[in-house]
């Protein structure tokens, strides 16, 4: 037989225990369910101090502890519902609903204490047993409510755990710990109050609360129970939903709408409370596309472009179960693509046209009116081709425009550049003009793109760098660089910032659109772009192209150096 200092013992282990959590668990309140865990565990501590208090005082005051104890029940199930909808995610008390759940509790308290005509205890005997004050009580009808509200509220936060636990399929393991530790403190409770388990000679329930840290002290620090708890999970997802700027329809497998959030409730002019349950052809209309055939777009009654693309939603076992729609208004995104389209066909046809018409009546002047100097009609002409010029490379970065399809080829750049550097000789016959192969120069790219960007970047060079260009491509194994140098100051910095970054402002933009060409043609290349300045060696302008070689080719080094003219092949030529 266990000796009474034993049972006390024990019992001031389980309340220390519980204490010890409550503090650990203050250093994590920010964490979802921290403060309601908090508040569980020093309830539970005080709860079983209190079960030492009423064994150790004389027999006379066990019937007023014990009925203590059904009312701080009563709380602890307020607590512990609290905590386990916070920690899931899965429902929220606000302060009115805190407050109503705890306006029995707040009630109990006089019914309890006076117990007038004994609607809360009919009958309590109280007796000594191995030394220990017991005391068993006959409840009335209050009494009976009191048990039913807390055995509601724990049973409540079981079932929401455990189905938590078994749809959840993430933190499985802290879930499995706490309903570990709640089943074992609830099962002993329960079986207490249906009288199965003997309160002799103190009342059992605490002796389930080593089971119960065990079980938490798992949660907390195997599996950092307020650290990574699933509400962060599920209000976060739940946040971002939200907060999308596209809507997105939830729909069950019978295309019954489950969810939407609130830019789908905007698109389709409902509320998501309205429509849970209602098909979804009754609340997008007839114009909306059928589901087996998206992706698709379709027009709304107010003009809008709607493009729609669906999701498939699985269970565990990979079962569909239903779908998301993803609806992204791109009216405005339209509007802009159409607005483009006529502005690129004004500047390659029409402006074109009529700048050629420019340029040639300028060269008619200059030769029929002997008063036209050269110093009048230059720039005519000068600004002319210039315009010509740009409406060139947009008609390029037209055809580099996100939707046209890559056509990669195997290309020797040894042959690609060393044409591109022969073309830039006659357009800057004043300029010296080399280049430098180094290694494996066979890859699998687009040549014409590759052109542009390289055609670009000399002629940038020799504008703002000097008339030494030093062109250099050397393999470095995943990738091919190709370098091109100059001895001046380069790209300007106001042009290299706008293009890095992706904008323009009115005070800081680039003075042409040839390097949003390189920019967007070495996205095409699936390249990397750098800029390299130094006073003493000039700019270097890097353009890194990923190496996917041909078939069967054999890697063998190769310098191959092009300056005025004259070939001069160092090493062992490519070969295939």
């Amino acid at each position: 037989m266990i000796p009474a200092w034993g049972y006390v013992l024990a019992l001031l282990c389980s309340a220390g225990i519980a204490g010890a959590f409550a503090v650990y668990a203050a250093a994590h309140r920010r964490e979802a369910g921290g403060d309601w865990f908090i508040a569980l565990m020093a309830l539970q501590s005080a709860w079983t101090l209190l079960v030492v208090v009423g064994a150790v005082l004389p027999v006379e005051y066990a019937a007023t502890i014990e009925t203590g104890l059904l009312w701080l029940g009563s709380v602890v199930a307020v607590a512990w519902l609290g905590f386990i909808l916070a920690y899931t995610g899965l429902g929220t008390l606000s302060r009115a609903r805190v407050a109503g759940l705890l306006a029995f509790p707040a009630a109990s308290l006089p019914v309890l204490g006076v117990n007038p005509g004994g609607v809360a205890v009919r009958e309590a005997t109280a007796y000594t047993d191995h030394g220990l004050a017991v005391a068993e009580l006959t409840m009335g009808p209050w009494g009976y409510a009191t048990l039913a509200f807390i055995f509601a509220l724990l049973l409540a936060g079981l079932v929401v755990l455990a189905w938590h636990f078994l749809s959840s399929g993430v933190e499985m393991g802290q879930t499995l710990a706490l309903l570990v530790g709640a089943s074992a403190c609830i099962g002993t409770g329960l079986l207490v109050g249906l009288g199965v388990l003997s309160k002799i000679p103190v009342n059992p329930t605490p002796f389930a609360f080593p089971i119960t840290a065990l079980a938490f002290g798992r949660a907390l620090f195997s599996h950092e129970l307020l650290s990574v708890a699933p509400a962060t999970r599920r209000i976060g997802e739940r946040s971002a939903l939200d907060d999308l700027d596209d809507g997105v329809v939830v729909l069950n497998a019978a295309d019954e709408i489950v969810r939407i959030n609130p830019a789908a409730e905007a698109v389709f002019d409902c509320a998501d409370r309205e429509v849970r349950g209602v098909p979804l052809r009754d609340v997008v209309g007839e114009a909306f596309p059928e589901l087996a055939e998206l992706p698709a777009s379709y027009s709304t009654g107010d003009r809008r472009r709607i493009d729609v693309s669906s999701s498939p939603v699985t269970d565990d076992f990979g079962r569909p179960i239903g779908r998301t729609l993803l609806c992204r208004d791109v009216t405005t995104v339209e509007q802009h693509r159409q607005r483009l389209q006529v502005l690129q066909r004004l500047l390659r046809h029409n402006i074109r046209n009529e700048l050629n018409v420019v340029d040639g009546q300028a060269q008619l002047l200059e030769r029929e009116v002997a008063d036209v100097t050269e110093r009048r009609i230059s720039p005519i002409r000068e600004s002319a081709r210039d315009l010509l010029s740009i409406a060139d490379k947009m008609r390029r970065i037209e055809e580099l425009a996100p939707g046209t399809d890559p056509d990669p080829v195997e290309a020797d750049l040894e042959a690609v550049l060393e044409a591109v550097v022969e073309t830039a000789r006659v357009d800057n016959p004043g300029a010296d003009i080399s280049l430098t192969v180094r290694g494996d120069a066979q890859v699998r790219t687009e040549p014409d793109v590759l052109e542009d960007v390289v055609v670009e970047l000399i002629g940038n060079a020799v504008e703002h760098g000097g008339d030494v260009v030093r062109v250099g491509v050397a393999d470095r194994g995943d990738r091919v660089e190709i370098t091109i140098r100059d001895d001046g100051c380069g790209i300007p910095e106001q042009d290299r910032q706008a293009v890095l970054e992706g904008t323009e402002t009115a005070l800081r933009h680039t003075s042409g659109v040839g390097l949003w060409l390189v920019k967007w043609g070495a996205r095409r290349l699936d390249a990397t772009l750098s800029f390299e300045c130094d006073e003493a060696d000039g700019t270097a302008v890097i353009l890194r192209v990923p190496a996917e070689r041909p078939a069967g080719a054999d890697r063998s080094a190769v310098e191959t150096v092009r300056d005025d003219g004259s070939n001069v092949a160092i090493g062992e030529q490519f070969r295939n």
